[in-house]
């Protein structure tokens, strides 16, 4: 995501293992009324039909322009990003204003915080709240979903997820396993990128499996970040789950912890060999993204790692890396992390929250939200859905920042359920004592 700011990928992560379980599945459904109200008008004695919508769907997207327009919308969000807070504040909440007269409020509320607020207001059943709509993910979401705290389902009314995204896109369909059903709508996503120095390295390792043929001959000029203290540690690590494995449904299996760590046996054994031939024999690693992109600089490894795919442009534009530093992702594939958008089950206005939603899934603020000056977020659509125009304005910017995202695209694989993740860690943990 650039000029990026790490913290949103830190936002993820204190999302994923802070929240608590809360609630049960049975909560999830909502009642649909279709009843119809006839009213006999005073004119002309005619009898008028009116359907009335109270459950979580509307029939048409004029109904939701009608009763969406001139509306408040409360955003919860988390807002530890002065960047992302001002694209909200600034360009979105102008842009819905024009387009429908919403007004639009950002809070700063996380996971953390709206998760207990929600389930306090539906334990003492309060119809109206006064959130319409929360940045959410992973956790966040089946606890919020388990739990009846989000409305739905309403992602098959929004017109440009219709439009301009893939239907059959695995983050569109599935958030860490958890099948989305319509709870939630796709927002933007984050990706591990590889940083390498091209006047080094010719023709880059595109594997797992060719990255330990390259250590084997470059001995002490590879190495990646802390798995306890980095998240890029981590998903550097867990994502050779995919291709060490060759088992690539993980995430929407159900499986034992017994069998899950039994399969992790071809990536312990990766992570021994490697280490032997990586910087420090293995026998230290970066605690930090900076400590690592300082070896890069000083040419003491010359592969690095970052959730920035702009960086690259941006650190060598400042000559804090090299002009010859490139970056990539693996042919075999490359975990994305995608964030999402959902309604409180109790939002007063849902049908300005379904505007909005639809606002932020345009091309328009897509586009506008990868700008590295803006936000540098990956964009959630299908690039290839784009109209020519529009195509040509991300093509200015894949051009400037020197990176693909439609290739970025193509190499995205799923999130592995919570609970598997769980156990990766643990086992990796156990592994290195």
């Amino acid at each position: 995501m650039f000029n990026f700011n790490l913290k949103i990928v830190v936002v993820f992560f204190l999302i994923m293992i802070t929240m608590a379980s809360c609630g049960n599945e049975e909560d999830i459904s909502v009642d649909i009324d279709t009843s119809e109200k006839i009213e006999e008008t005073e004119k002309t004695g005619e009898k008028k039909i009116e359907k009335k919508i109270t459950g979580n769907t509307y029939e048409n997207w004029e109904e939701v322009v009608k009763d969406g327009k001139n509306k408040t919308v409360t955003f919860y969000m988390w807002s530890g990003n002065k960047k992302i807070n001002e694209y909200i504040d600034n360009y979105v909440a102008k842009k819905v204003k024009e387009k429908y007269n919403i007004t639009l409020k950002r809070v700063s509320m996380d996971a953390g915080k709206y998760i207990p607020k929600l389930l306090e207001e539906k334990e003492k059943k309060v119809e109206k709240g006064k959130g319409d709509l929360i940045w959410i993910n992973a956790e966040s979401f089946k606890n919020c979903k388990q739990s009846g705290l989000i409305w739905g389902p309403f992602t098959e009314i929004l017109q440009n997820q219709k439009k301009y995204f893939d239907k059959n896109a695995l983050d569109v369909n599935y958030d860490t396993g958890l099948i989305t059903e319509g709870y939630e709508a796709l927002w933007g996503k984050s990706q591990l990128i590889l940083n390498y120095n091209n006047s080094k390295i010719k023709d880059p390792p595109k594997s797992y499996k060719t990255l330990l043929t390259w250590a084997k001959k470059n001995k002490g000029k590879f190495t990646y970040p802390s798995f306890i203290k980095t998240y890029e540690g981590k998903s550097f690590v867990r994502n050779s789950y995919y291709e060490l494995t060759d088992d690539k449904d993980i995430y929407k299996e159900d499986i034992s912890k017994e069998e899950f760590v039994n399969r992790l046996t071809p990536v312990k054994k990766y992570f021994d060999e490697l280490k032997t031939y990586s910087w420090k024999s293995g026998k230290q690693f970066p605690q930090s993204l900076k400590e690592m992109d300082e070896l890069f600089r000083n040419e003491e490894i010359i592969m690095s790692m970052s959730f920035d795919m702009f960086k690259t442009k941006i650190y060598t534009d400042k000559k804090i890396f090299q002009n010859s530093t490139a970056n990539y992702v693996f042919d075999t594939g490359e975990i994305t992390y995608p964030h999402y958008l959902a309604i409180p089950f109790n939002a007063e206005d849902k049908a300005a929250s379904i505007l909005v939603i639809d606002f932020l899934q345009s091309p328009e603020a897509q586009i506008e939200k990868v700008k590295g000056s803006v936000w540098g977020d990956l964009p959630a659509l299908d690039v290839n859905k784009l109209n020519k125009k529009d195509r040509n304005t991300l093509s200015e910017i894949e051009k400037i920042m020197k990176v693909d995202l439609n290739h970025y695209n193509k190499k995205s694989l799923p999130e592995m359920k919570l609970e598997q993740i769980e156990w990766f860690n643990d086992f990796y943990l156990e592994k290195d004592k």
